[in-house]
């Protein structure tokens, strides 16, 4: 069994958007960066819900709906528990990597924190 385990996912916006923001992250909700002043908010909101209720993003990320948050508190700390005793043991089917989607030129990171180390 594979689980990965994401907080939110980060990306450049297409070509077609750039004039609206730069990037765009999320996990429930959705944070923008842009450039538009004040006035053209509101014109930014509009395109952005209309973006929000399209399906065009199906085409590109077919699978982006097996992507989804864990609310749970009791299975959240289920899964951290697993995961923080398969690492201590060195259990060999655990693979912690940086995502592969990260470009360091575009001086986007990846941050992770939690419980390290051996007991």
């Amino acid at each position: 069994m594979t689980v990965q385990f994401l907080r939110r996912l980060t990306g450049k916006v297409k070509p077609a958007f750039k004039n609206l923001f730069k990037h765009a992250t999320g996990a429930s909700n959705l944070r923008i960066s842009s450039d538009i002043q004040a006035e053209r908010l509101a014109q930014l909101c509009e395109k952005v819900l209309e973006l929000y209720e399209s399906d065009d993003y199906k085409s590109t990320f077919p699978d982006i709906q097996n992507i989804a948050p864990v609310r749970d508190p009791t299975l959240i700390a289920q899964l951290d528990a697993n995961l923080v005793t398969a690492f201590r043991a060195e259990d060999d089917g655990v693979n912690l990597t940086v995502p592969a989607l990260i470009n360091y030129e575009d001086n986007v990171f990846a941050a992770f924190s939690g419980v390290w180390g051996r007991a």
